[in-house]
């Protein structure tokens, strides 16, 4: 393991609600400053609070690892919302959503996005959670 800079703000896996695993050194991922939540600025939990709500899943299910297909759906949205929101990265993205492997969240993204494109209800959702998501953020 990296040594991890104690002098920088510390987000701790467990935090995401995703784990389950009590919060650990071992567990701690260092972030940049700019990465934690900043009044205004969305987060990868600000969009699973918002896509557990509107999918009627708790963030925990959603981190899961059930594939039952309205789950893997609400699942794929989250990640794509995440990918587009914020600054995180496709492996980032993959530990923040129960250590996924980022090939999964590649499949999510462009999943949704070319969902996004062919059908005109999945691009109303998914707008109006972005847009959902942005107010909560103000």
């Amino acid at each position: 393991m990296t040594a991890i800079s104690w002098t920088r703000p510390i987000i701790l896996a467990a935090l995401a609600g995703c784990t389950g695993a009590p919060p650990a050194r071992d567990t701690a991922v260092d972030v940049p400053a700019v990465e934690l939540s900043i009044r205004g600025r969305i987060t990868p939990q600000m969009i699973l609070d918002a896509t557990s709500v509107s999918y009627g899943f708790t963030t925990d299910a959603i981190c899961g690892p059930s594939r039952t297909r309205p789950l893997v759906t609400a699942r794929q949205v989250a990640m794509y919302l995440t990918r587009e929101l914020t600054d995180y990265s496709y492996p980032a993205i993959g530990r923040v959503f129960g250590n996924r492997d980022h090939t999964t969240v590649i499949h999510a993204v462009d999943k949704i996005s070319g969902q996004m494109q062919e059908r005109r209800q999945i691009y109303e959702q998914i707008t109006e959670l972005i847009q959902k998501i942005r107010a909560g953020s103000a």
